[in-house]
């Protein structure tokens, strides 16, 4: 049978717990830490298949604390902090311009749909980010309410999220398109 291989901050993570984990374009894996407590931020690490090369704000993280990342389908890297997302360029991170709307705070996970738009799960509920606009999808508006931990759309055009309040699910959740 197969055996798991067990890999520690000893072997180059940046912390034991992971909240994220992540493939990019060509191919390498990404592990993402927080820490628990203020002092234990770690940030992000690449892995080639041989070394682990680490990330932090000095690379243009937003923070350290880093809780999900994305690769999304025209082969940029994603991340998400607790202080809003960054891209991958290279060998730093840049910040994306935001022209519009509120960076999500604490992401559980980010997701992109068939039509390319990023969702964002987070503890204050569901947004999305197309074009350097946040939009958030409040109860009062039909969204999902309070803590959101995954989204994802189904072979039927469904779009389901759940988190500790069950899983609503209903038609697509209109984006309205920039312009």
């Amino acid at each position: 049978g197969s055996q798991f291989r067990h890999w520690t901050a000893a072997d180059g993570l940046p912390h034991a717990t992971i909240y994220a984990l992540g493939e990019d374009a060509e191919g390498h894996l990404w592990f993402a830490s927080k820490g628990f407590f203020v002092y234990a931020r770690h940030g992000l690490c690449r892995y080639d298949g041989e070394t682990f090369e680490h990330y932090t704000v000095a690379d243009g993280l937003p923070s350290d604390a880093v809780t999900a990342v994305l690769c999304t389908s025209d082969g940029r890297f994603w991340v998400f902090t607790e202080q809003g997302p960054a891209v991958f360029h290279g060998d730093h991170f840049e910040v994306p311009t935001i022209v519009q709307g509120q960076m999500p705070q604490m992401p559980y996970r980010a997701y992109e749909d068939p039509n390319g738009h990023i969702w964002v799960c987070t503890r204050e509920g569901l947004c999305t980010y197309c074009d350097g606009r946040f939009e958030w999808f409040p109860p009062e508006q039909g969204g999902p309410e309070g803590l959101i931990w995954f989204c994802l759309t189904d072979r039927q055009g469904r779009f389901w999220v759940g988190g500790p309040n069950g899983v609503p699910v209903g038609s697509r959740v209109a984006v309205q398109e920039p312009g």
